[in-house]
């Protein structure tokens, strides 16, 4: 274990900075190597080498087998260590975990400023975590126990300075007449009977004056503070937002909890927001929201940094809250529009629980700059003041030396309030100090930049600081700003690839133009500010050109990647914003939509993909797109809807799709109807579903394509058996054989197989050979999917010939295939199937365990029919222990339109007394009476 309390060692390792770099990485969790190296190797002329160096020793350095590092770009470790131990324990257990402060007596030479604060503020963290668990348990104690852990509490090493509350949190727990009560009291006085030693070095914070706002949100994050599920962090341009909540996630990460980062800038709709925050966590993609709220856990927290650009923000608050209340949400904007008090010039802080018009409670925190000093404000209190301690950290970065002094103290001070203690105005304020002096740099706010003296507007010197920043810039770097300003974020290690030099993004990154957002993450991204001012104010022709060639960039890149290639998910707000752009301009092709909806159907994204279909839809209708365009946007926008279950829009759009012009051209026409006919098996209506897919398959044979024609048949032949249409069906079915010898495709055989063992009487002896020859070209042509259905038929055919032991052998090892390759239709054929054979070789127990696992991969599959089916195979054991509860929900299987005509004869045929339910069967009280009677 790294032990970082009270010193700092580990094993053999002696080199600090190594152990260093390991303390900060287990706390703050992946970080990426230039970052680490900037806070460990200021000075050194190349601190990349030595933090290879660092690495080399964590390596050689290790005992045993142990390994220190899980990964080195970014650094992470999840080694243990003392101080994520004393942050997991509770009451006076802590009190024996706590050998003294985080990294006492730790020499820290040569790190940057930014790291002393750090560890001064996790000394503070891990200190105040330790007190706060002895007051806690004191509070449970009687007085004589309670008092003396209150003077543990108030003696601890390595405590901040009390607050007036705490004081008198320990004086409410001293013992009348006692010398802890007798100090506490001369403190609470104002402490002037305890000499001070003055100092004017700056007095370090976890983050330079927002301790009151980050404390707030993490009572609130980890269920101190109760009765809302929202906390919403609003304030100007450059305020702090996104610095601050990210602290949250970090101050969280470090007590092992789950959050999620998900850059919100881009994103207009709910299932946008869904599909980005289910692309941050590993595994298949969540159907809805409590779903990704069953696989993320109760209390994680989902921070949404950027929402301005969202509509009907309040509304789906409240919808996410209702639909997964184990959640919590933090989100930032500028001027987050939720109907809250509070003008969006209004610069004061204001915290508190309020109320949305919607009747949702949230947390609101609306961020003022940092505390400012008084005018005449001495050293020591200067030394104290926040904005001057961001100021003085800040300009260290460019004049090393520089010193709270008599002789700077005035200008800092000064400096501090004409920026109002803005933390993006004091970043670009001290980024000037790389070409002038203190004295020069105060004389340009305090004379140049008058829109800065507007208290009711400070908003609006920004832009002039971002220009003086501008003009401070290299001629190459100007022009490379311009070139990255259409990017959502960006890798930096790609950009020389893509024509800007290191040299560029370096000098961005020293003069605060461009931030790493995204927690863990070597990604950047230009300061919305900063963005913004490039978009309305500088550069117009050269802006369009970068625009163009940020499109034409990632749509070419985008239409090189695999459909569900990880890569893109980094990419994919570069690639929707390149998408949008070639919409406006009308150099969006019919091949980047059909790419996109690869994407989309690939990474089971149906929502968000149906929301960007739709923008993309109304830009390239604004724009006059070509119609082979319009019509490759308006067929994916309504086959989206229809995926991802938004029926009455899909009905609408392919309705009006097939009254336009659009539709006379027959491959439209042909993906319109597959999509109504897709509708219409959704909603029951089966006929309609038939007479659709018979009009396609009439549209495939006018093409003469073979192709279209087998797959129209695959589409229609279901539907027919479904519907009960056995006449149609066996005319069909010579043609679909002549079109399977033609083309081969183990798809078509397996509709085929399916159609045939659905048939009455199916001959089961004519029928395995076809499984066996399905089985061996499905191998042949590495179609995994395709054998495992093969061998799902011969289990059936097994079971048809009566042979049902057999056929339980081959499921078994069948559904653990089915398992690893994530097959769910097929688990859940499976188990249904073997549900049956149990039953039939009198193993009820089994059984009924059998059809539980069925139903619950059905309901994870969202399948309608299967949860019949399941019911129906049940039914004759449940009719044993509740005959009429099942006959009502056979009743309303035999009237329910979605069922099809099987099962609804089925159904009819179990029913032994008539039941007057005409009302539609509901899948969730179906499958609790499932769950009721089959336990």
């Amino acid at each position: 274990m790294l032990h970082t309390l009270n010193g700092l060692k580990m094993g053999r390792i002696r080199s600090v900075k190594a152990l260093l770099a390991l303390t900060y990485v287990i706390l703050e969790g992946p970080t990426p190597r230039r970052r680490l190296a900037e806070l460990l190797w200021p000075q050194a002329s190349q601190p990349d080498s030595s933090l290879r160096v660092a690495l080399h020793g964590l390596r050689s350095g290790k005992e045993k087998k142990e390994k220190l590092l899980d990964s080195e770009e970014p650094v992470s470790s999840s080694y243990g260590c003392d101080a994520l131990t004393l942050l997991q324990l509770r009451g006076e257990a802590v009190l024996a975990a706590y050998p003294g402060p985080f990294l006492s007596s730790v020499p820290l030479e040569g790190v940057s400023t930014e790291f002393e604060e750090w560890v001064y503020a996790q000394r503070e963290r891990l200190a105040a975590h330790v007190q706060a668990e002895l007051l806690f348990s004191a509070r449970q104690h009687p007085p004589m126990p309670a008092a003396a852990l209150a003077e543990q509490a108030y003696r601890l090493a390595g405590t901040p300075p009390p607050t007036p509350e705490r004081l008198t949190e320990l004086l409410a727990l001293s013992l009348p007449g006692s010398p802890l009560e007798a100090e506490l009291k001369r403190e609470l006085r104002g402490l002037e009977d305890i000499p001070q030693a003055p100092s004017t070095a700056p007095r370090a914070r976890r983050l330079l004056g927002r301790d009151p706002e980050l404390t707030q949100l993490l009572d609130w994050a980890t269920g101190h503070q109760t009765g809302t599920q929202v906390a919403l962090v609003s304030g100007m341009g450059g305020i702090g937002k996104s610095a601050l909540t990210t602290s949250l996630l970090r101050e969280l990460a470090a007590q092992g909890r789950g959050t999620t980062f998900v850059n919100a800038e881009p994103l207009r709709s709910a299932a946008e927001v869904l599909g980005a925050a289910g692309q941050a966590r590993p595994g298949p993609p969540a159907p809805d929201l409590p779903g990704l709220a069953q696989h993320l856990g109760a209390g994680h927290v989902i921070l949404l940094d950027g929402v301005d650009g969202m509509d009907d923000l309040g509304e789906l608050l409240t919808e996410w809250t209702q639909a997964a209340p184990e959640l919590r949400w933090v989100l930032t904007g500028r001027h987050v529009q939720l109907g809250l008090p509070g003008a969006p010039g209004h610069t004061e802080r204001q915290t508190g629980q309020t109320t949305l018009p919607s009747g949702l409670p949230v947390l609101s925190i609306r961020l003022g700059g940092l505390p400012i000093p008084e005018a005449g404000d001495d050293l020591n209190e200067l030394a104290d003041n926040p904005a001057v301690q961001f100021l003085l950290r800040e300009a260290r970065r460019f004049q090393r030396d520089l010193e709270l002094t008599p002789a700077t103290a005035p200008h800092l001070g000064s400096l501090a309030r004409r920026l109002q203690g803005h933390p993006m105005s004091m970043l670009l304020a001290c980024g000037w100090l790389a070409v002038e002096s203190l004295d020069a740099v105060h004389a340009r706010v305090l004379h140049s930049l008058s829109g800065l003296h507007d208290r009711a507007e400070p908003a609006r010197g920004l832009p002039q600081l971002a220009r003086q920043t501008w003009s401070f810039l290299r001629p190459q770097t100007q022009r490379d700003l311009i070139r990255l300003t259409p990017f959502v974020d960006f890798d930096p290690v790609l950009m020389p690839a893509y024509g800007i030099p290191e040299t560029s993004i370096d000098e961005l990154l020293h003069l605060s133009l461009l931030e790493a957002h995204q927690p863990g993450s070597e990604r950047l991204r230009l300061h919305p500010l900063v963005s913004d001012l490039a978009s309305t104010e500088l550069q117009g022709k050269a802006l369009d050109r970068a625009r163009a060639q940020h499109s034409a960039h990632y749509l070419a890149w985008f239409g090189q990647q695999p459909a569900a290639a990880p890569q893109v998910r980094d990419e994919l707000a570069n690639v929707m914003r390149a998408s949008e752009h070639a919409a406006r301009q009308g150099t969006l092709t019919a091949g980047d939509v059909n790419r996109l909806l690869s994407f989309f159907q690939a990474s089971a994204q149906l929502s968000s993909g149906f929301e960007v279909m739709s923008t993309l839809a109304q830009l390239c209708f604004e724009a006059r797109a070509s119609a082979q365009v319009q019509a490759a946007v308006e067929i994916a926008q309504m086959w989206l809807a229809y995926q991802s279950g938004h029926l009455l829009d899909a009905q609408m759009l392919v309705t009006q799709f097939l009254n336009s012009e659009l539709a006379n051209e027959p491959m439209n026409r042909l993906k319109a109807l597959n999509t109504l006919a897709g509708i219409r098996t959704s909603q029951g209506q089966w006929k309609a579903a038939t007479a659709l897919h018979e009009e396609a398959l009439a549209v495939a044979e006018s093409l003469n394509d073979t192709g279209r024609q087998a797959m129209q048949l695959m589409n229609l032949l279901p539907i027919l058996i479904k519907d009960g249409n056995l006449e149609r069906t066996r005319q069909l079915l010579p043609r679909a054989e002549k079109l399977t010898q033609d083309l081969n495709w183990t798809n078509l055989q397996h509709h085929l197989l399916w159609v045939y063992l659905e048939l009455p009487e199916p001959n089961f002896r004519e029928i395995i050979p076809r499984t066996q020859q399905l089985l061996k070209t499905a191998i042949d042509q590495g179609d995994a999917l395709q054998a495992m259905w093969a061998e799902y038929y011969a289990a059936r055919c097994l079971q048809g010939m009566g042979q049902q032991r057999a056929a339980l052998e081959r499921l078994h090892s069948l559904i653990e295939k089915a398992k690893t390759e994530e097959a769910f239709n097929i688990i859940v054929s499976c188990y249904i199937l073997q549900t049956e054979l149990l039953y039939a070789v009198g193993r009820s127990a089994q059984a009924r365990r059998s059809a539980l696992l069925a139903l619950e991969q059905a309901n994870k599959n969202n399948d309608f029919n299967d949860l019949v089916v399941i019911a129906l195979t049940v039914a004759r054991d449940l009719k044993q222990t509740n005959s009429v509860g099942l006959t009502r929900q056979l009743a309303r299987i035999v009237n329910d339109t979605r069922t099809v005509q099987r099962d609804r004869q089925w159904a009819a045929a179990l029913v032994e007394i008539p039941v007057e339910d005409a009302s539609p069967l509901d899948p969730l009280e179906l499958t609790g009476f499932l769950q009721a009677h089959l336990r």
